[in-house]
């Protein structure tokens, strides 16, 4: 079954519903261009269907060179970002606080 995004927005958990119950898949269209597909998981756990999709990420990555791993190390402590000095010469970073502290309110 075809279903544009709007209408699968506007009706998503009656779609979902048909999905729950027919082992049909739902082809999702953007301006009658095919982008996602969506399927229903029956008879597997969501931890299956993801492990399985991960090993075959894992495959297509290594084929190309690369290799997936967790998620990147973030640095301890943020670092912070200089000012940069403004295109027309500027020097003043601060601009719009000094331009409010002089106004009267």
């Amino acid at each position: 079954m075809k279903v544009k995004t709007g209408e699968l927005k506007t009706h998503l958990s009656r779609y979902l519903r048909q999905l729950q119950d027919s082992d049909e898949s739902i082809e999702v269209c953007v301006r009658e261009r095919p982008v996602a597909y969506l399927t229903s998981i029956k008879g597997a756990a969501m931890g299956d269907v993801l492990s399985r999709e991960t090993a075959a990420l894992r495959e297509r990555l290594q084929s190309a060179g690369l290799t997936l791993s967790g998620n990147p190390p973030r640095p301890a402590t943020p670092v912070p970002v200089p000012p940069q000095v403004a295109g027309d010469g500027r020097t003043d970073v601060n601009s719009i606080e000094e331009i409010r502290a002089t106004k009267n309110w």
